[in-house]
């Protein structure tokens, strides 16, 4: 089975999607092509996720904007781990996909207002993590780069749910959210 995976052809196959969204499914791919495809989505948006997640820090450690404790903090005392888990990802993933990517193949149907579906998908998903912070001027002003990692996640997720459909979106989410939740629940933050 001749596969051809390349990583520079599928940045650049990335690069042309965000420059101008399409909608043009890849069914016909083999499942091994559709899983390097996952992986490599995966890897960026885990390295994108991380670095973006650093650049939050050093602005809260520079105090260029006052720090609001995270939801995600406050839940993790006051929830058992499985429960952050099951939420984090499956629950989330699940929901977020399907409001905020599974609208996409409806927007198909208007080829020229397309990318601007898609990317009104994608700053939808990424603003409605503000809802992690509690609200304040600060955290306002900051909001693109507080939401930069969701911002940039839900162009991946928004490019593989074109490409091979809404349950691999539905996968790709829930396995990011997974990984950057394994810490929380192997390790004690209290």
């Amino acid at each position: 089975m001749d596969v051809s995976f390349n990583i520079e052809d599928e940045l650049i196959k990335l690069y042309r999607f965000v420059k101008r969204p399409t909608w043009s499914p890849e069914p016909y791919q083999s499942k091994l092509h559709k899983l390097l495809v996952f992986s490599f989505l995966l890897v960026l948006s885990l390295i994108a996720g991380l670095l973006l997640g650093a650049c939050i820090q050093a602005i809260q450690q520079f105090d260029f904007f006052e720090p609001t404790q995270h939801e995600m903090e406050k839940m993790m005392y006051e929830h058992p781990k499985y429960y952050i888990f099951l939420l984090g990802v499956v629950a989330a993933p699940l929901l977020e996909e399907c409001i905020f990517r599974g609208p996409l193949l409806y927007a198909s149907k208007f080829e020229k207002l397309f990318p601007y579906f898609f990317y009104a998908s994608v700053l939808l998903f990424g603003f409605v993590h503000l809802s992690n912070y509690q609200l304040n001027t600060s955290v306002l002003y900051f909001a693109p780069i507080l939401v930069s990692a969701q911002l940039f996640t839900g162009i991946t997720f928004g490019y593989i749910r074109v490409k091979f459909g809404l349950l691999y979106s539905i996968a790709l989410h829930a396995s990011y959210n997974g990984i950057l939740f394994l810490p929380f629940l192997f390790f004690d933050f209290s």
